[in-house]
C-alpha cells in the first residue's frame, strides 16, 4: 500500500495526428477532418502544462520527417515529445 508521500501521479500525455503540418482527426471510421494548425495546437498544450505529447505524422512515409518542423516546434515548447511517422508496412 502506497502512503500519501508515494501516491501515483496521473500523467496527461495527449496524442496528435498530422498530416502536412495540420491536426487531423477521424471520427467512427470517416474521412479524416482537418482540426486546425499544428503549431497552435502544442502552443494550446504547452499552456495547458500537460506532461508529455506525441506526434504522429500520418504522411511521413509519403514525403520524408520534417525535421524544420520539429526543430520550429522544440523551440516553443518546454515539456518532452515524441514524433513519430516514415514507417512503410
Amino acid at each position: 500500500m502506497l502512503s500519501n508521500k508515494q501516491s501515483k501521479k496521473i500523467r496527461i500525455i495527449p496524442s496528435i495526428l498530422l498530416k502536412n503540418s495540420l491536426t487531423i482527426r477521424g471520427k467512427n471510421f470517416e474521412p479524416w477532418r482537418i482540426t486546425g494548425d499544428i503549431k497552435q495546437a502544442v502552443n494550446l498544450y504547452s499552456v495547458r502544462e500537460v506532461d508529455e505529447l506525441f506526434i504522429m505524422d500520418i504522411e511521413a512515409y509519403k514525403t520524408k520527417i520534417n525535421f524544420e518542423l520539429i526543430k520550429d516546434l522544440s523551440k516553443n515548447i518546454f515539456m518532452p515529445f515524441v514524433y513519430g511517422g516514415g514507417i512503410k508496412n
